[in-house]
């Protein structure tokens, strides 16, 4: 029973928020699979009684809530997906539509406050989607969806209103603020 390595893979699949494999949670605390495997129960075990759990596919884990709760939690989900978007969603949307691939640090820059929710709401909605970052590996960006485009009825992103002179809108944000 190692609580460290448990606060560590527990913390590990919490902040990633998506499945990890067993080798990666290895090699990121520097202990064996065996170990890795070993700390899960004894996570699970600690957590039998709270919402959440660490649910694993074999080789990959992932810290996600309890089945018994999918039911309820489907329901709150679809409540959230049919009330109309927040002005902190559209401002995050408006974002990602000019930007077309940005990440969530530069949203949160643009916008000077926390933005985590507002994508989270968007991505479950389908109108903005997690890609991985072509020029940084360890980073991803958000996109418009092809639905979302759809239901614009645009074929690509440029074709919006006013397209250039919000891009070069949001440019001059970006620069002005470097420059400080």
């Amino acid at each position: 029973m190692n609580t460290e390595l448990d606060k560590k893979i527990e913390g590990l699949l919490f902040m990633h928020g998506e499945p990890m494999e067993v080798r990666e949670l290895a090699k990121l605390c520097k202990v064996s699979e065996a170990d890795v495997v070993s700390s899960v129960a004894t996570i699970n075990e600690r957590l039998a009684t709270s919402a959440t759990c660490v649910v694993s596919t074999g080789d990959t884990l992932a810290l996600t809530t309890r089945p018994e709760l999918a039911e309820f939690l489907q329901e709150i989900l679809k409540l959230e997906r049919t009330e109309p978007l927040t002005k902190a969603q559209l401002e995050v949307l408006s974002i990602v539509l000019y930007e077309h691939q940005v990440s969530a640090a530069k949203i949160e820059y643009i916008r000077g406050v926390n933005s985590r929710y507002s994508i989270r709401a968007l991505m479950m909605r389908g109108l903005i989607e997690r890609k991985a970052n072509e020029n940084d590996a360890r980073s991803s960006v958000y996109t418009p969806t092809i639905d979302l485009l759809r239901y614009l009825g645009v074929t690509d992103a440029s074709k919006l209103p006013d397209y250039e002179s919000i891009k070069n809108k949001l440019a001059e944000i970006v620069a002005g603020e470097n420059q400080k």
